[in-house]
């Protein structure tokens, strides 16, 4: 049901991974479903499906969806069977409604911002066209470095190109919200924190990057030219 192709080829995105496996476990329920009626253990069947229940939970932890789970009962296959079924067909499928509408919403924002800034009728940081090139390339040059660092986990290195994606879409000559860039600080302390020297590339990209936010953010808010942000030290 898994193969280890499948599972290597799903989505960044938790929306469309958990997606994809939901509806790769319902095609394979679909057409067991009557084997599995008649005998839960038939051909093996069963041990496919606690290697997919395996699966869904390794995953919900991996990306903290917080899936509810029934536990299994070693006495009781039919029992095991309903809760695996029950666990993909509605509570993860009831996570992955929520997520979509987190989804969606974010994505709404983002075209209302994008609008906003086209009539002219929102705050706005803006950029330089220097600064706004610069910044561009420098979190591509990240997303560079990151895809292909040979000591980032998997899980840490998906949630950052994650992060410089989300920096790139929202990222305009007139921004309306810089807080996913910003978010891009606290990637900075955790590789430091995690990997050391090794992860200077990535931490002084961040740097840079940062460093141009907080000036143009500084210009829009009215501030003394120059001015260090307090809490970023000088």
């Amino acid at each position: 049901m898994f193969t280890d192709e499948f599972l290597d080829n799903l989505p960044d995105n938790p929306v469309d991974a958990l997606e994809k496996l939901i509806g790769k476990f319902q095609e394979w329920e679909s057409a067991n479903r009557f084997k599995m009626k008649k005998h839960p253990d038939f051909n093996g069947h069963y041990p496919d499906m606690l290697k997919a229940y395996a699966v869904l939970q390794a995953y919900s932890e991996a990306h903290d969806l917080k899936i509810v789970f029934p536990d299994l009962n070693v006495n009781n296959k039919d029992e095991n069977v309903l809760n695996i079924s029950k666990a993909f067909n509605h509570y993860a499928n009831s996570k992955l409604r929520q997520l979509k509408m987190v989804q969606e919403k974010l994505d709404f924002q983002l075209i209302k911002d994008q609008y906003a800034q086209k009539f002219g009728r929102s705050f706005a940081y803006q950029f330089s066209d220097g600064d706004l090139r610069k910044t561009q390339n420098l979190l591509r040059l990240l997303g560079h470095i990151v895809s292909r660092s040979d000591y980032l986990d998997e899980n840490h290195m998906s949630r950052l190109i994650n992060r410089i994606q989300r920096s790139l879409q929202i990222l305009h000559k007139k921004s309306v919200n810089l807080d996913p860039i910003w978010g891009l600080i606290g990637d900075a302390g955790v590789v430091i924190s995690r990997y050391g020297s090794k992860a200077d590339s990535i931490a002084n990209r961040i740097f840079e990057i940062i460093e141009i936010i907080w000036r143009t953010q500084a210009i829009t808010e009215n501030l003394e030219s120059g001015i260090n942000n307090p809490f970023l030290g000088d």
